[in-house]
């Protein structure tokens, strides 16, 4: 015989509910040894008992569960005859070689921890000499009221403001509305008023604010609350179980500063750019902090490197371990293959190197300013290629590509044969298309490779570059002469200082249009058109269009239909959901 535990099937998903107070079945094992030991049992006088708990919900106590894992059962007959059984582990009772006569029996359940969670009332019963009597106790919930609490979590960022509602509803039809209180991920609500025990019906759901009052996630749930105890009812929700449309929504950052946190509770000082690396986590050029941030994927903020410098801010130019090393202003971050970080450290003049331990090296420049082809770092500062202000980095395998910003260059670093060399620009700050050195760009910044091509924000030319690197040819993508915000093909479309670029698995262009604050996404033929921001400076989330930004320059793809922006001037990190 056995006990049958966590029936969770019978009460709907799974997954939304801690642990569950299972019905447990009577089941029989028929061996052949069994039977012959059954059949010597209607020789005696024997009790058979069948224990039930008699209750199902969904329900916890405070740190020990309710699935039952044995019963306590005793009784009392004629002339001071008893017995008594504790931890009995089956749902079949059998004591046999009882005296014949009445007898008064009674069982309790307990769960593993020793809590009792069920009592029968004394049943009184026959037995006949010779002869086996079955009987039946039912442990059923204590008499009184009871508590419970609520708990809906969600993946971090994905619900920007929660509105949750909830209502119990009794067999009577009598209604309790539940009050919640909310936090970056979920919300809890804890019933200070007790509830009289029996079962409810659990009405939940869930929706955002920033979006509609349309509900992203609902259900509803039959509910036992039992004398003395806390009915524990969480719904740990994952992605797909939410109704999310597309738009912003918050990730972290709750404002200008420097806090480590969690979500909204953490602070950037205008994040400057932000990186999907390869451990899942994101990475943040927090330029105002001089630090490169980290954030998990619950959204947990805590400072990955930077720091070790002087004054308020701690700037400076240290290489070292974590936050004993110091960058001054980084604005562009990317990631190798090996899940190193690759920073343009832009106020340095320098590109440094963050390996995945926290160690920071400087692989081009010296700290100070220049324009000169030459090679990289391998012993201290010993290069002598010199970069002015690069906003710009991106590792393709056997080269990293630099927009040199102020130089109006795109330099390419060799590694292996220690080099770096201009690689298009004419240094002049201009526009022309062209091959290698004979075109020109005005402060190119965002940088991005895709299949045989380059892709290049340049930035004060309000266009969209692209190099065939087969011939290292120069054209414009998207773009015309003059900034503005039109959505068009080509040159037909136009935008305002853009500063940001990420590609999406399906080929399409992500632009942080900074100067627009919105998000722009262009097709591999060249079709611009405007998928977040209303262009309107100022933070709000919502719907793609009635959302808003403030100078976003930092992008990342972060799968299928995910977009991170680094929103600047909201020190803010945002998720844009593209569909």
């Amino acid at each position: 015989m056995r006990l049958l535990k966590n029936k969770r099937k019978a009460w709907g998903n799974p997954r939304r509910l801690a642990v569950f107070l299972p019905l447990f079945l009577l089941t029989a094992a028929c061996s052949n040894e069994n039977l012959f030991q059954m059949l010597q049992l209607f020789e005696k006088t024997t009790l058979v008992v069948e224990l039930e708990p008699g209750v199902g919900g969904k329900m916890i106590y405070p740190d020990a569960d309710l699935d039952v894992a044995y019963f306590d059962i005793s009784g009392t007959g004629p002339e001071g005859a008893s017995f008594s059984e504790e931890g009995y582990a089956s749902s079949l009772f059998t004591r046999a070689s009882l005296s014949a006569g009445e007898w008064t029996i009674s069982a309790v359940a307990k769960n593993a921890a020793g809590t009792l969670v069920g009592v029968s009332p004394p049943l009184t019963v026959k037995l006949e000499k010779a002869t086996q009597t079955h009987a039946r106790l039912v442990c059923k919930a204590l008499d009184g009221n009871g508590f419970y609490t609520i708990s809906i979590s969600w993946p971090g960022g994905m619900i920007s403001t929660p509105n949750p509602v909830a209502e119990f509803v009794s067999q009577t039809g009598e209604r309790h509305t539940v009050a919640f209180s909310s936090d970056y991920s979920q919300v809890e609500a804890t019933g200070l008023r007790q509830l009289a025990k029996g079962y409810y019906s659990l009405d939940v759901r869930l929706s955002d604010l920033s979006f509609s009052t349309e509900a992203l996630w609902r259900d509803t749930e039959e509910i036992y609350i039992a004398e003395g105890l806390t009915t524990k009812c969480d719904f740990p929700l994952a992605e797909a179980d939410l109704a999310l449309k597309p738009g912003a929504r918050t990730f972290a950052g709750g404002g200008n500063g420097y806090v480590d946190g969690e979500g909204i509770g953490a602070s950037f000082n205008s994040s400057g750019d932000v990186v999907l690396g390869k451990d899942g986590n994101l990475y943040v050029a927090d330029t105002g902090n001089n630090r490169i941030r980290k954030i998990t994927p619950e959204g947990v903020v805590s400072t990955f490197a930077g720091g070790g410098g002087s004054g308020t801010r701690q700037a400076g130019f240290i290489d070292g371990l974590r936050t004993a090393a110091a960058f001054n202003e980084p604005s562009a971050i990317a990631v190798e293959s090996n899940g190193n970080l690759l920073v343009a450290d832009s106020g340095n003049h320098a590109i440094r190197r963050v390996t995945t331990s926290g160690e920071v090296q400087t692989l081009v420049g010296n700290g100070t300013e220049g324009d000169a082809e030459g090679t990289i770092n391998t012993s201290g500062l010993n290069g002598t290629a010199r970069l002015r202000y690069p906003c710009g980095i991106v590792s393709a395998g056997t080269y990293i590509y630099i927009a040199d910003s102020n130089n109006n260059k795109i330099r390419r670093v060799y590694e292996s044969q220690g080099t770096v060399t201009t690689y298009a620009g004419s240094g002049t700050a201009s526009w022309a298309d062209g091959t290698g050195t004979s075109a020109s760009f005005r402060f190119p910044s965002g940088i991005i490779t895709g299949p045989g091509a380059i892709y290049i924000a340049d930035t004060m030319n309000h266009r969209i570059r692209k190099i065939n690197t087969a011939n290292v040819n120069v054209s414009t993508l998207a773009g015309g002469a003059s900034s503005g915000s039109a959505d068009g093909l080509g040159p037909a479309a136009s935008f305002t200082s853009p500063r940001a670029l990420a590609l999406s698995a399906s080929g399409y262009i992500y632009v942080a249009d900074s100067g627009n604050n919105k998000i722009r996404s262009i097709t591999p033929e060249g079709q611009v058109t405007t998928i977040a921001g209303s262009g309107t400076a100022g933070y709000q989330d919502g719907p793609a269009l009635d959302s808003s930004f403030s100078n976003p320059r930092g992008l990342s793809s972060g799968g299928p239909g995910k977009l991170f922006v680094a929103d600047t001037w909201n020190s803010k990190i945002r998720l844009v959901l593209t569909r």
